[in-house]
């Protein structure tokens, strides 16, 4: 090698630099299996036999809702649908019919206290 190559900085010592455009869509999508997918893709809740198995998917593109499991998949869902869903069990659901929790919690209480006062009968 001369002295006019060693002065030459290597292209590795210096990455390209990513313009705005390519990096707000790395930033703003999904990294999963070493590529860039839609946002909200490749989502999973764990839940399963063992906490490697997902219960809960997002696939295609962020646009399908599954409910299942790695081999099999019960039941699945369009993001729409999946929404809508989502804010009934919260609003209808979770807020309005159980009061946050308060509401059967307390209906709980009452019937416990309720089914103490009677004896039953024991088999013997």
């Amino acid at each position: 090698m001369n002295e006019a190559q060693e002065a030459q900085p290597s292209v590795e010592s210096h990455p390209r630099r990513r313009s705005l455009e390519e990096w707000l869509y790395d930033a703003l999508g999904t990294q999963a299996c070493g590529n860039t997918c839609a946002p909200g893709d490749w989502m999973k809740m764990p839940g399963g036999l063992n906490e490697s198995t997902p219960i809960v998917s997002v696939g295609e593109d962020g646009f399908t809702l599954w409910l299942g499991g790695v081999h099999v998949w019960q039941f699945s869902m369009s993001r729409v649908a999946a929404r809508k869903l989502a804010l009934w069990v919260l609003f209808r659901w979770w807020i309005g019919a159980e009061w946050f929790g308060l509401r059967r919690w307390a209906w709980y209480k009452l019937l416990h206290r309720r089914c103490a006062r009677y004896s039953w009968p024991s088999d013997d």
